[in-house]
């Protein structure tokens, strides 16, 4: 659908970070008073560990097929950058660089393919960020 034009290169970009986010977790916070989440206490003083990657698979936001990576969904907002006052200044720049990036690289090599099955992927080993330490291709011939 890239390749044909039927969806722009920020469609996918979007959706990826929606569907994928690269940063999962808030790095460590801790409460700063007793409270209760979702009938689970959390005690002053008890470290808490949020992972806001999760919220772009939330069916009540992106419908009952949220878990499904969709370039033709309708774009809405997702918390790979941050929000409020958290919100990544270089956003617009990460966007841009991802659109020139793909549309580079898929332009070159039409018919690039993963070499492995993505479930074989060795994913990378931290638990704040979501992606594999190596994704072999296969690029296929180059475009003229």
């Amino acid at each position: 659908m890239l390749l044909s034009g039927q969806c722009p290169y920020s469609a996918a970009v979007e959706e990826t970070l929606r569907w994928d986010s690269p940063i999962a977790y808030f790095p460590m916070r801790y409460a700063v008073r007793d409270v209760e989440l979702d009938g689970v206490r959390v005690r002053a003083g008890e470290p808490v560990l949020a992972c806001f990657a999760s919220t772009g698979r939330d069916p009540d936001q992106y419908g009952p097929d949220a878990d499904r990576f969709d370039i033709t969904r309708t774009q809405t907002q997702h918390l790979a950058f941050g929000h409020g006052p958290h919100f990544c200044l270089g956003a617009p720049l990460a966007r841009l660089e991802g659109e020139i990036a793909l549309r580079a690289l898929f332009t070159a090599f039409p018919g690039m393919r993963l070499a492995t099955p993505a479930r074989d992927l060795p994913p990378l080993d931290t638990l704040l960020g979501n992606s594999t330490r190596s994704m072999p291709v296969l690029l296929g011939p180059r475009a003229r």
